[in-house]
């Protein structure tokens, strides 16, 4: 038989991930939580088309590790992930651009509908 893409012990990790967030899902009203956040309305540098065409560009950026070390260690003074801090820098330069009071974000778990664990 061929080699499996992962393996079992994986696959439990990922599961019992999956029933965690299944289990968060069904115990928290996301929809009663969301209700009454409006659309994140960004200012345009200039007027839209009527069709979108999702033509785009992107640029790019880096932070050096001193940066990134200065970065965890105010995570930690703070008692939240470096995740936890670039996502609330994030959402504060959304505020800053749209001047909305309430941003939300949609942060999908990792390992949902992997194809690895299929079969």
């Amino acid at each position: 038989m061929p080699e499996l893409p992962i393996q079992y012990a994986d696959f439990s990790v990922w599961q019992r991930e999956w029933l965690r967030v299944q289990f968060f899902r069904s115990n928290c009203s996301t929809e009663a939580q969301l209700a009454g956040i409006q659309t994140l309305e960004l200012p345009a540098d200039r007027k839209r088309p009527a069709v979108t065409s999702y033509a785009g560009a992107a640029t790019g950026f880096s932070v050096g590790p001193q940066q990134t070390e200065h970065l965890k260690a105010m995570s930690q003074r703070q008692g939240a992930t470096l995740y936890m801090t670039l996502l609330a820098a994030f959402q504060t330069l959304l505020h800053r651009y749209s001047g909305q009071k309430d941003i939300a974000v949609d942060r999908r778990s990792l390992g949902e509908d992997a194809p690895e664990t299929e079969d």
